[in-house]
């Protein structure tokens, strides 16, 4: 047969036992408390380096592209220019063309102007017309009245 085996009798805690417990459980909890600070501190750290160094390549990485935006912005500058004096070029070439088209032009105004001056001289003015029609209309009154 088996033996029974009897419990021993717990032994009742004292206040003395229980400032104990409390002490015991002071120090796991500042223990704790001090390596979750410690814990934190460096996670922080690394947080705050990891963040410096994403601002860091972020600037890095906008310096680049405002130097390629530049880059891009004088090259672009430079085409516009090579544009321009394109343009002017023509613009030159055309404005020799309209000139040499237009050297004769003054002279053969200033003839046409002479040739309208003299047309006076050898035309008859219209008031000359109006005093001839009114004595031819004088006349044929006349013959008819006789």
């Amino acid at each position: 047969m088996k033996k029974k085996t009897v419990a021993k009798p717990k032994k009742n805690t004292t206040l003395d036992d229980l400032a104990v417990m409390i002490a015991d459980g002071r120090k796991e909890t500042v223990k704790l408390i001090a390596d979750g600070r410690k814990e934190t501190v460096k996670l922080i750290a690394d947080g705050r380096k990891e963040t410096v160094k994403l601002i860091v390549d972020g600037r890095k990485e906008t310096t680049k592209l405002i130097a390629e935006g530049r880059e891009e912005t004088n090259e672009l500058a430079r085409m516009v220019a090579k544009g321009f004096d394109g343009m002017y070029k023509e613009i030159g070439e055309i404005k020799n063309d309209i000139d040499k088209r237009f050297e004769g032009v003054e002279e053969s105004i200033q003839a046409v102007r002479g040739d309208i001056l003299s047309l006076g001289d050898r035309s008859v003015q219209r008031y000359e017309f109006e005093d001839l029609r009114t004595r031819f209309n004088r006349l044929e009154q006349k013959v008819k009245a006789k």
